[in-house]
């Protein structure tokens, strides 16, 4: 009889634990949060074969897309390498 006793209360236990969590990681606020500062940017090395150079991410601004408050990220490369006769070749791209 005790057994069955404890296994009720563990049962009790786990879904008492399973509510409190589920409370915790739900959040009324979730679309306010900050991931990314204000003028954030960052560059990031690029290797290929051939190709070498880098990436930068910046911050531009908020956007909505479906209701959904999102960060728009513009996206610089500026690659460089060697052209099919052996000369130094440059190119820049930018992406939003």
């Amino acid at each position: 009889m005790k057994l069955h006793h404890k296994n009720k209360s563990n049962k009790l236990l786990s879904l008492c634990l399973l509510a409190f969590i589920a409370f915790l990681t739900t959040t009324p606020n979730a679309q306010s949060q900050v991931w990314i500062d204000n003028n954030a940017k960052w560059t990031y090395d690029l290797w290929n074969v051939g190709i070498n150079g880098t990436l930068e991410f910046e911050y531009t601004s908020d956007t909505i897309i479906s209701g959904i408050t999102c960060e728009k990220i513009e996206v610089t490369s500026h690659k460089y390498g060697l052209d099919y006769l052996g000369n130094p070749v440059y190119y820049e791209e930018e992406e939003d």
